[in-house]
This record gives structure tokens, sequence and C-alpha cells, in this order.
């Protein structure tokens, strides 16, 4: 199970099959998991994300979870975690900076902070399936 962040969690095949074999939905144990391991994600991103005191509109008060995708080359299984229109355009701007702003890198930290986070709770969803 792979994401497009590069993040792969092994040892889900094996699981999946036990699932499929005590005839549970592996669809719906699947995406629980997922949501479960994005939740984590959003979580931290709020956190991270930049505050201006000055601005109308927070990009840490608009944080959005998609629903289950599927990659249409690897038939994956993922969630995307980020901002809506209006707020995504200038995301690039704060994480990256400018010729005038430092980078604040704060996405990047979220995926460094939350990536084994997010394994053990797919992990651990999918066993908890099996139980």
């Amino acid at each position: 199970m792979a994401n497009r962040s590069g993040v792969e969690v092994n040892g889900t095949d094996e699981i999946l099959q036990k699932i499929e074999l005590l005839g549970l939905n592996v669809k719906k144990v699947t995406a629980q998991a997922l949501k479960n391991g994005a939740e984590i994600v959003v979580e931290e991103l709020e956190k991270q994300s930049p505050y201006d005191s000055e601005g109308n509109i927070h990009m840490k008060e608009h944080v959005v979870m998609s629903s289950v995708k599927t990659d249409k080359e690897t038939d994956a299984k993922y969630i995307t975690v980020g901002y809506p229109k209006g707020i995504k355009h200038r995301v690039h701007v704060v994480e990256f900076g400018t010729i005038n702003q430092s980078p604040q890198h704060f996405m990047k930290d979220t995926i460094e902070i939350t990536k084994d986070k997010v394994k053990d709770e797919i992990m651990k969803t999918l066993k908890g399936a099996l139980k």
C-alpha cells in the first residue's frame, strides 16, 4: 500500500488476504485504515501550518482530507491531505520561500513527523480487523 508521498506500508498484502478469507469487506477495511492514517496527517499539518495574524484566511484553519482515491497506473489506494482551492495556490510560496521570504518547510516537516505514525496506524487498523 503506497501513496503519492512515497510512503509505503509493507506487509499489508498478507493481512488483506486474511481479511478477505474471513469474509470481511476489504475495501471498507482499507478505506478505514487510510482514513485513520490521514487523520494523523491532518492534525499535524494543522499544527505545523504557519499562521499570519494579519490575514483573513489562515492555512491551518482550512486543512482538508479527500475520500479514498485509486491510482490509475498502480491501482494503489490513497487519501490526499492538503488545502482547498483559493488557498492551495499559495502554499508553495510559504513552503519553499521567495527571494524575500525564507522557506518554512512546514509540509516537509509534517511528512517527516507523521510518516512512521501513519504506517503504524494503518497496520494497527488492518490487524484490528482480523480480531
